[in-house]
This record gives structure tokens, C-alpha cells and sequence, in this order.
């Protein structure tokens, strides 16, 4: 289980037919909220979209969108016209600003072959970067030299009512992510590396999707158990539990009688649900789907990965190990994420590496109880695993390219499935944006976000 391999080791530019627009500020907590796009202010009526489950973030400014709410039963192109996210009105600008994105990634393709051609730009064993029309960097946030992102970007601040439903609506908050591409994997020399977490490869996503802000709380979990009668793995009778540390053994073991309702260690309704198998997680997203008419669903690894390491600059990702930095020795940990720090050496009776910081939680801390991601995605590492959609991989040789889930192919084991972000128990070097494990029961330091196709 986790404690035989983890447990003690362990950025407006202005033009004469569109501008760009970023969404800032906090979301409201049952909106999607579109950041980067496209906007035509004289030619398209742009207005935020209501329904019965979206509301609008903010005050919308006449014509400039600053973040659209899209009910969950509304499809892109109903929220904007054909063009799907981009406006009624926007048709032909934006086939024209898509053909110059184009020639230039022809170019630039052209001038990858030829550096790559002279060896002097490109000394790594990893292809080129693929070509996809993308676009253009975020105002407010710049790149350094060599086109990264500078290494000093602006975090937002923890906000603690970021995800709490005040209107009873069923949505999760979301932030919307658009195509780009993106390294997936670690490299060789990053401190605490495993070689599931290898080779480093090239995954392009050419859709954009909704990625939930926060993880699935109990409080949302409990309104699906109380509609529908569901019943957990870890409560059917002939269950063994949920697997979890327990503090007078001093060791992880299955627990008869522990589930999602009584996971050994107090919990309101605004921490993060735990003891629910990838079963369970499914079952909640498919009724979330048929109750909202969204199609919601788990990520992918890919997926889940590309969101960690987002930041505004549209495809520019952090290659640090965490989305504060790389810090191997957790000095920022307590600011950003909830992991094994002093508080839970004095609660837990573990021989376990603790970071040096004082986070006030050993177990559980209620969602966005932390600093987020440059996007505002909350508890991306440490508080809880989280399930992904794809089978397990010994590692990522022979991995898709697009951003898909990996399930059987390759050898695929879908008895266990591919976990991501590291949990309360987590130790500086097991929290990191490219850690990656293997789980195929209910635990008490695992849970699940959701992901939204349009």
C-alpha cells in the first residue's frame, strides 16, 4: 500500500478588431470561469450566460467579457455562437487571426528544424515541441529570454469560501483550460524522482475543457448519497473498510466500519470526501451529468498534469516540481499545501520525514484551505490523492500524445489506477507536480475533482 513505498521515505493587448481579456479576481463558487479569450467588443454582444445552475462572476462590464458562467446543460457554441467559447459576431476575425496563427507556427516550425538541424539550440534527447496554433501570452506576465516564463510569478492568495456552495447549486466551481501543449513527466536530476515518472514526452491537448477548482467535498458527495441511496465500496457488508493509518498500530490497515461518512479522523462538510474507490468517484460524476446535463467526468493524468503546471501564459507551463517552486525541502510547504508537517508529527505517531512548518492540519483541511495554483485550482498537492481516469503504467514509455486516458493498452493494470497530488501524509519530496502512484481501493487520504467537456 502507500505507507510500503511512501510511508517513512517518504501572465490586454490591444488591436483594431478583437482584444485579449483575462478574468481576475475570485470566482463565484458555481461558476465556470473562461480565462484568455477572444473578444470582438464592436462586433459581438458579449454577456455573461445564466441558467439554472450558472451564475454570473462578477459585474460584467457592457460589451467585455470578464467571465462567462456557463450552465452545465449550455454547449459552447449556444454560450458563443458557432465559434464555440469565442462570440457571435467573431466568425470572421477570428478565422483570420487564426489563418496568421497558423503561418507563423509554420515558420516557427520551419526554424525548429533548421536549430534543431545546426545542434545549437537543442541539446535535449526529447523532440521538438509539436506545432498547434495557440494563443498569445496573457498582459501582465512576461517571458524571459528564452521564452519561459519568468520565475517569479504572482500566486493568488488562499481564499477559504473559493468552493463553498452558498446557493445550493450542484455545479463545482471550475476554471476553464485551453488547448496547448505541454512536457509531461520529470526530469532525471529532480529531487525525489521515480523512474515511474519517465521518459519526459511531449502531450498536446487541442480542445479546451473545465477543470474543477477544488476536490469533491463531503458535503457535495452527501447530497448524491442522500438523492440517490448510493452505497460505497468501503459500506457494502461484505466491505472490509477503508484503508487508513491507524495511529495505535502505527501502521495502514483496512478498518471494518470506516467509510466516506466516518474515515477515522473528524471532517465537516467542506473538506474533501475520502474512502471512495474510483467506482464510487464515476458513479458521482455520472450523476452529476444526468442531474445537470453537463458531461462531467474524472480527468486524465494528462490532464491533470497540464492543469498543475498551467500558469496565464497560455502555453507556458512550470517545469519546477511544484507550482510554488522546487523547494525539496518544504520550507514553503505550509503555505501552499497540506502535507506531513509538525503538526501531524505530534498527532500521527509516525516514524514518518516531516516538513519543518506548522500547517494546523494532520489529517484532512477543508478545501482552498491553502495559497492555489497560478490559475486558482486549489489542493493540486498534498490534502488528498486524487483518481484520474487512466489505468496503471509501470511508466510512460508508449504513453498517449494527446492528452487521453491510457487504459489497457501497453499492458495497462486497471485494477489499479493512476493517482495524482500526494496527500496529508506527503512528505516534501512525495508532494510534487510529476509524482504519480498506484491505488486500487478506498483510503483515507484519497479523493477525486472533476473535469467538464464542452
Amino acid at each position: 500500500m502507500i505507507a510500503g513505498r511512501f510511508g517513512a521515505a517518504l501572465g490586454t493587448t490591444t488591436h483594431r478588431t478583437c482584444v485579449r481579456v483575462t478574468v481576475t479576481g475570485t470566482m463565484k463558487p458555481t461558476t465556470t470561469s473562461a480565462f484568455g479569450l477572444l473578444v470582438c467588443p464592436h462586433l459581438c454582444q458579449s454577456r455573461p450566460v445564466h441558467g439554472p445552475v450558472g451564475r454570473a462572476a462578477g459585474t460584467q462590464k457592457p460589451r467585455l467579457l470578464t467571465a462567462q458562467a456557463v450552465p452545465p446543460k449550455t454547449m459552447p457554441r449556444q454560450a458563443g455562437g458557432s465559434r464555440g467559447i469565442f462570440f457571435r459576431g467573431c466568425r470572421q476575425p477570428m478565422v483570420f487571426f487564426a489563418l496568421i496563427l497558423s503561418a507563423l507556427n509554420s515558420f516557427d516550425a520551419i526554424a525548429a528544424r533548421r536549430t534543431d538541424a545546426s545542434g545549437t539550440a537543442n541539446n535535449s534527447a526529447m523532440p521538438a515541441r509539436p506545432s498547434l496554433p495557440n494563443q498569445l501570452p496573457i498582459k501582465g506576465v512576461t517571458a524571459n529570454a528564452t521564452g519561459q516564463p519568468s520565475p517569479i510569478l504572482p500566486t493568488p492568495e488562499r481564499d477559504p469560501a473559493a468552493c463553498i456552495d452558498q446557493h445550493s447549486d450542484l455545479a463545482p466551481a471550475m476554471v476553464v483550460l485551453p488547448p496547448g501543449h505541454f512536457r509531461m513527466g520529470t526530469p532525471k536530476e529532480e529531487p525525489g524522482r521515480f523512474a515511474d515518472e519517465g521518459p519526459q514526452h511531449w502531450v498536446t491537448l487541442r480542445k479546451p475543457f473545465a477543470f474543477g477548482r477544488c476536490e469533491i467535498t463531503v458535503g457535495q458527495f452527501r447530497r448524491f448519497v442522500e438523492e440517490t441511496g448510493y452505497v460505497t465500496d468501503a459500506e457494502k457488508p461484505d466491505a472490509k473498510g477503508c484503508n487508513g493509518w491507524n495511529s495505535t498500530l502505527k501502521q495502514f490497515a483496512q478498518r471494518k466500519g470506516s467509510h466516506w461518512r466516518q474515515p477515522g479522523f473528524p471532517q465537516t462538510d467542506n473538506h474533501p470526501v475520502v474512502c471512495v474507490t474510483h467506482a464510487d468517484a464515476l458513479a458521482y460524476a455520472h450523476w452529476l451529468s444526468l442531474r445537470t446535463g453537463g458531461h462531467y467526468r474524472l480527468p486524465t493524468e494528462a490532464e491533470w498534469e497540464y492543469a498543475v503546471r498551467a500558469t496565464p501564459t497560455l502555453d507556458r507551463h512550470r517545469s519546477t516540481a511544484r507550482y510554488w517552486g522546487d523547494d525539496s525541502e518544504g520550507k514553503q510547504q505550509c503555505d501552499y499545501a497540506n502535507g506531513a508537517d509538525q503538526t501531524a508529527k505530534s498527532e500521527l505517531a509516525a516514524d514518518w520525514t516531516y516538513a519543518s512548518c506548522i500547517d494546523h492540519y494532520a489529517y484532512t483541511a477543508p478545501v482552498a484551505s491553502f495559497r492555489p495554483t497560478l490559475l486558482g485550482l486549489y489542493d493540486m498537492l498534498g490534502n488528498v490523492w486524487e483518481w484520474t481516469a487512466d489505468c496503471w503504467h509501470k511508466d510512460y514509455t508508449g504513453a498517449p500524445d494527446d492528452g487521453s486516458a491510457w487504459l489497457e493498452a501497453n499492458q495497462g493494470e486497471c485494477q489499479s489506477r493512476a493517482v495524482r497530488g500526494g496527500s496529508w501524509l506527503g512528505n516534501p519530496l512525495l508532494l510534487r507536480s510529476g509524482l504519480r502512484f498506484r491505488i486500487g481501493v478506498a483510503n483515507d487520504d484519497l479523493g477525486f475533482r472533476l473535469a467538464r467537456d464542452f
